[in-house]
């Protein structure tokens, strides 16, 4: 059964500096650290920012039947999951998405650890983790807006595989539903989604009262 997928190739993401200082243990305003220290971080940040590729995809599926156990699609896809099946108690239909940075970051998170310049690495990796969130944040404000014209909205939470009982081999379900290889992903068998700073999601759509 082929599902519509919905594509942006380039959201429009501005820099998530607060959440990114408070992911490296510092407070807004860097406070405790030199200019010199100050300058190099920020710096660092934006450097790492200027190599994001933030892309998102979603489709939409039909939920056919949810016991409270199982969790059953239009596909035939079943996600096991108390939890989950909770969250979709008032959905006929679920939003599966996925959003990545890409691999120019997690190369030059590579490159800089080369050259044993672990701050910077660890700044990187901060950017890239906080920078697919607001891709994942932005990109449900943006399907919210589309399916307030239908009546609909998304669910008030996300759930992701790993989290709570749904286990992570769903990432695997996720991953052929969102054909996320031809969007330049690949699955390990640990089954984590790489490039690393990829974020996959979801959510239930409701009638919006």
């Amino acid at each position: 059964m082929k599902i519509k997928l919905n594509i942006i190739n380039a959201l429009p993401i501005m820099l998530p500096e607060r959440m990114i200082l408070t992911r490296l243990g510092y407070n807004h305003h860097l406070t405790g650290l030199t200019p010199r220290q100050k300058d190099k971080i920020m710096q660092d940040m934006h450097e790492a920012f200027a190599l994001c590729r933030p892309r998102g995809v979603w489709a939409r599926m039909a939920i056919t039947d949810n016991d409270g156990e199982t969790l059953r699609l239009q596909d035939g896809t079943e996600f096991r999951s108390r939890a989950l099946c909770s969250l979709m108690s008032a959905s006929a239909n679920i939003w599966i998405a996925a959003t990545t940075v890409g691999h120019e970051l997690l190369d030059a998170i590579a490159a800089v650890l080369a050259q044993s310049d672990g701050k910077a690495a660890l700044i990187y990796d901060a950017v890239g983790g906080e920078v697919a969130d607001a891709a994942m944040d932005y990109l449900q404000k943006y399907v919210n807006k589309n399916l307030s014209r239908s009546g609909e909205k998304l669910s008030a939470k996300r759930f992701s595989p790993g989290y709570s009982d749904l286990n992570l081999e769903a990432q695997r379900d996720i991953f052929r539903i969102l054909e996320l290889e031809k969007f330049g992903l690949e699955l390990n068998e640990r089954m984590l989604i790489l490039p690393e700073k990829s974020v996959t999601a979801l959510a239930g759509i409701e009638i919006n009262i």
